[in-house]
């Protein structure tokens, strides 16, 4: 199986957001709740976990304990970081197919419950935008024709699928939105 090139810089820069989102985005998600424990599946050394990652698209599993469930109960969660310069765009993108590898991508093996998906910037450590939104809703809506999106290519020959934000929010998919001035 062909995988796409690692690069040590996005990595670097993913797993720095990664930490900043479990500083950030997830106490702000799960508010109502307490965060007992997170794995990072895609740095995890446990192969069970890293299959999570590479073939279903989960990065993160988050265990609450809410005020009806005393004992930890699992989230599954998908993570994309851009640098702030993209947020003039307005919209979040999902690798759709891998043309080097010839197989599927993100939205077609996710299946990871929910995406958090920020515009972070590594030189302050923040996040100047992020979202948290519903994949299950959002595959069902791509599935059905109900959300259409624009499919462009990347420059490592991956196809990406392009959603408004705007949509993600019109179509009930947009779950939690943090926001701070650039």
């Amino acid at each position: 199986m062909t995988r796409t090139k690692y690069d040590v810089d996005h990595a670097s820069f993913s797993l720095q957001a990664s930490r900043a989102a479990m500083r950030d985005i997830y106490p702000r998600f799960f508010r109502h709740g307490t965060i007992v424990d997170t794995i990072n599946a895609a740095t995890s050394h446990d192969s069970n976990i890293r299959y999570l990652d590479l073939n279903l698209a989960i990065d993160r599993i988050v265990n609450v304990v809410g005020p009806a469930s005393p004992i930890p109960m699992s989230f599954y969660f998908q993570e994309r970081f851009r640098k702030p310069e993209w947020r003039w765009c307005g919209d979040v993108t999902i690798t759709t197919y891998n043309r080097e590898s010839g197989e599927r991508s993100e939205l077609y093996k996710l299946a990871a419950e929910y995406m958090v998906y920020g515009y972070y910037d590594g030189t302050t450590d923040r996040f100047v935008e992020a979202f948290v939104f519903w994949t299950t809703r959002l595959k069902r809506r791509v599935n059905t024709g109900k959300l259409e999106y624009t499919q462009s290519v990347n420059k490592k020959g991956q196809e990406f699928a392009t959603i408004p934000i705007s949509r993600l929010r019109k179509e009930g998919i947009l779950l939690f939105q943090l926001t701070r001035d650039a």
